[in-house]
């Protein structure tokens, strides 16, 4: 079958996001389906430049004219997202293909408004992939009045576009169940249009347990023996890494070394914070090239997963799948009762805190620095867990099985 992926971005832009999209239809390419991306020139890396055309690994890529404005700021993400959603109607409006199924990720959160118009005007089908929940996010962080108009659109904008997907794909058992009161309150019969839950995934072939003596991030850094807590991945408003620097200032001791990796903005808030108490325990790096992201995951002793309160359930760390294929102990800032807290309970693969217990957070990582084999322990139950349910392979069969049930439901 053919399918049209929408998503404003995708390599060489850094999001994860796009990486995660272009491993799913590079997957479905070599599955032997026909794959579209329509995409922006990069804007969450706007330094990268890319073709406006092109093929990569069997997949049509389309790069469509959108602002590129700093995405750290409240205008630039407006702008960007909204320019690019322009762009992505006025394509598809012109396009000679009017039947191709869509898939359509809520990255920006307006981008299924191009499904639901589609779908009203021409009998388009489309799947919804919802990464973050929309408005609900912006509500809890206070961006967004939960009683103002506002709010109240974006909600019925949402119900319409809930009515009209032909499949709803979350990314955890708690963001499922928000999904499907949103469902049920803008009267979607179950089980039409279905509504199903694939977690992101990791390549385990490429992410992998790598040895303290066979680390090249470890070499190159002279990083070796040091305890090093690390955060790896984007420094986003949604990630309360605030907390990490506190403990820092808690322990002060050169045996432990707590690294951030990534960009985002937040970054520059860390850094000054480190920078205000002195810490010479706490590093900052930017994003690694690829073929190294194996390496410094697995260099961690031990790696943070963070949500700020109150959004478990309306966004899932997709980092939460490379750290526990790297074979990485995790201590998660999360609600006790949330997806994160329950995968890492169940497969014993890390620790959960209160987003304020700092105390408990440091005792922990004291106690994993003492106790190597409870970090072993830890470190083997991570990977375990990832090959039982959260490769590659396992999310591509699931993908490709509702795709193909559109081309039943649709022929």
């Amino acid at each position: 079958m053919k399918l049209r992926i929408l998503s404003q971005y995708y390599p060489p832009d850094t999001a994860t996001t796009g990486v995660l999209l272009s491993e799913l239809a590079s997957g479905l390419r070599a599955k032997g389906h026909e794959i579209e991306l329509i995409t922006a020139q990069p804007t969450y890396n706007p330094d990268i430049s890319a073709k406006s055309r092109e093929t990569l690994d069997g997949v049509k890529v389309f790069r469509l004219w959108s602002t590129r404005i700093n995405k750290n700021t409240v205008m630039g993400k407006v702008l960007n997202s909204s320019t690019f959603v322009l762009s992505v109607l006025l394509h598809l409006s012109v396009s000679s293909d009017r039947t191709s199924p869509l898939l359509i990720v809520s990255n920006p959160p307006f981008l299924p408004i191009v499904g639901f118009l589609l779908r009203k005007l021409r009998g388009v089908p489309f799947v919804f992939l919802v990464h973050d929940v929309y408005p609900d996010i912006a509500v809890r962080l206070g961006y967004l009045s939960p009683n103002g108009i506002v709010q109240s659109w974006w909600n019925s904008l949402n119900a319409m576009i809930l009515r009209a997907s032909s499949h709803i794909v979350v990314l955890s058992e708690a963001m499922r169940d928000i999904v499907a009161v949103k469902m049920t309150m803008a009267g979607v019969q179950f089980p039409a249009p279905r509504l199903s839950v694939i977690h992101n995934w990791a390549h385990g072939d490429f992410i992998r347990p790598v040895l303290k003596k066979d680390n090249r991030f470890l070499e190159k850094y002279s990083f070796e023996g040091t305890f090093i807590v690390q955060y790896s991945g984007n420094l986003g408003l949604f990630q309360a890494l605030e907390n990490v620097i506190d403990a820092a200032t808690r322990i002060n001791d050169p045996d432990f070394t707590f690294l951030f990796i990534g960009e985002g903005g937040k970054k520059t808030k860390l850094e000054k914070m480190a920078a205000d108490y002195g810490l010479a325990n706490v590093k900052f790096f930017p994003f690694q090239e690829s073929e190294m992201l194996p390496y410094s995951l697995s260099a961690a002793d031990v790696a943070i997963v963070s949500l700020e309160k109150g959004i478990d359930g309306l966004a899932m760390p997709s980092k939460l799948y490379t750290i526990m294929a790297s074979g990485t102990p995790i201590v998660a800032f999360c609600d006790p009762n949330s997806d994160i807290a329950h995968i890492l309970n169940v497969s014993q693969s890390g620790f959960v805190f209160q987003h304020d217990d700092i105390d408990g957070f440091v005792a922990k990582l004291k106690e994993l620095k003492g106790d190597p084999l409870l970090l072993q322990r830890t470190k083997i139950n991570a990977r375990r867990y990832f090959e039982e349910h959260f490769t590659f392979e396992m999310a591509l069969a699931q993908y490709e099985k509702i795709l193909l049930s559109l081309k039943v439901a649709y022929r």
